[in-house]
């Protein structure tokens, strides 16, 4: 059974986790912080004060009045936040592409927290992914130190950091001249160009991919990841997928959707959202068919986290996530063996005799 708080989220965002969880009533000050770090975790938080929020104004749930004043400062913290992200975006692109002309674009929750989203500021971030034409790199790097930002890391042939200060908080930019370190990923700043969209927020505009791109993109990411995903990356696949879906929009084939482990990352990511999200759109992509092993596979590893709560308590099915990560991305003789290892206690564990004490 999922925890109270993890129930109250997934109802919001129209998941299904079974027969209602009874909260405590009234909820104390100490019960809400934990709930709102917990969710914090997840990139939910914002969800997780409207839903106490609203039930509370609507009598059918009872806060103490210190908890009201903690939702109430978290809501204030969240709202300053997500107009610091704005300027920190606008600011950004100003400095990089003052003209709005050099195909810059805004990837992941950067772009789709005004595209998709009702409410900006449910769609944390914890940093912003601009890919840009490769020949702007240096020069896109150039003139944000000149306006004090700095290099972070050592670029890569894929990105480089620069962070920079803004009222206490760390603010991140990962300028991208890929989307992925792994050479076989055949996507690249001039595929996803030509079909972009322009976005228009408070102030300033922006272009990001297509729909049929972000998509993609969003697989992209969470082939990487998907092991220790947060729920609003699962939450900003659905999103996309929703306005395919009401577009009627085609997804064409190409090379790009056969990177290895996407067909398995979509299967992940659609199960986990059924349970959590509500169900989820079928719109038909270019992936290619999973076998039934791998499918079943998958299906066991992730339900220690579909059928109890998304992250937060011990996943012993997951003990090795190493070793069903070699199904997402394609594996090769060390990730073989991990799986073999896994499958082995897997099974050893469901046929063994059980020991009562």
């Amino acid at each position: 059974m999922p925890s109270p708080w993890m129930a109250l989220l997934a109802s919001a965002l129209g998941g299904n986790v079974g027969r209602p969880v009874q909260l405590p009533s009234p909820l104390k000050p100490d019960w809400v912080e934990d709930a709102l770090l917990r969710a914090r975790a997840q990139g939910l938080e914002f969800f997780l004060v409207e839903a106490l929020r609203t039930r509370h104004g609507a009598g059918t749930l009872a806060l103490e009045p210190g908890a009201l004043a903690a939702l109430e400062a978290r809501r204030k913290v969240l709202l300053r936040r997500s107009l610091m992200w704005d300027q920190v975006l606008d600011e950004v692109l100003g400095l990089i592409d003052p003209e709005g002309s050099r195909g810059v674009l805004v990837l992941k929750g950067g772009g789709l927290r005004h595209m998709l989203y009702a409410e900006p500021a449910s769609r944390e971030l914890k940093d912003l992914d601009l890919l840009l034409p490769p020949e702007l790199m240096a020069e896109a790097g150039a003139a944000l130190e000149r306006a004090g930002w700095r290099q972070e890391l050592e670029a890569s042939r894929y990105d480089v950091h620069y962070v920079r200060e803004y009222g206490g908080v760390t603010a991140l930019v990962e300028l991208h001249r890929g989307l992925d370190k792994d050479e076989r990923c055949r996507l690249r700043w001039q595929d996803l160009q030509g079909q972009s969209l322009e976005v228009e927020a408070p102030g300033y505009r922006f272009r990001v991919p297509g729909l049929a791109h972000q998509a993609l993109v969003a697989l992209i990411h969470a082939r990487k990841h998907v092991f220790i995903l947060p729920l609003k990356s699962v939450l900003d696949y659905k999103l996309v997928l929703q306005a395919l879906d009401k577009r009627g929009e085609v997804v064409a084939e190409g090379p790009e959707w056969a990177l290895p482990g996407l067909p398995a990352t979509h299967f992940v990511l659609d199960l986990l959202g059924r349970t959590w999200l509500g169900q989820m759109p079928d719109v038909k992509l270019p992936l290619a068919p999973l076998p039934w092993w791998h499918r079943a596979l998958l299906q066991q590893a992730v339900d220690p986290w579909r059928v109890g709560y998304f992250r937060g308590i011990p996943c012993g099915g997951l003990a090795r996530p190493a070793a069903v990560h070699g199904l997402l991305v394609g594996p090769g003789p060390a990730s073989a063996r991990e799986l073999g290892h896994w499958v082995g206690r897997r099974t050893r564990a469901l046929w063994s005799p059980k020991v009562s004490s």
